[in-house]
């Protein structure tokens, strides 16, 4: 879907993700670092360390990881791929 509207020109791969959620300005996160695993995340959010960390994750613990998402990055973003958790779907921001 993403290169579905990369292709229509809705977006670009290296937008930065601030414009489309709640992140932190200057993150240096785009959308082609969230497709590639080059994002410099975290395999799961902050101190969810369970055997299922989003068991309980809901939208206000998934908007507070979004708005500090900067605060936790391993490194620079584009850099080096890594394994995410499983697929989760962001729902649109009102």
């Amino acid at each position: 879907m993403l290169v579905q509207l990369a292709s229509t020109g809705t977006l670009q791969l290296d937008d930065p993700l601030e414009q489309f959620l709640p992140a932190p300005a200057g993150s240096g996160i785009t959308l082609r670092h969230l497709a590639e695993h080059t994002a410099a995340l975290p395999r799961t959010p902050p101190r969810l360390r369970r055997s299922d960390p989003y068991s309980d994750f809901d939208a206000g613990a998934q908007d507070s990881v979004v708005r500090n998402l900067g605060s936790f990055t391993t490194g620079t973003p584009g850099r080096k791929a890594e394994a995410c958790g499983p697929p989760r779907v962001v729902p649109p921001t009102s």
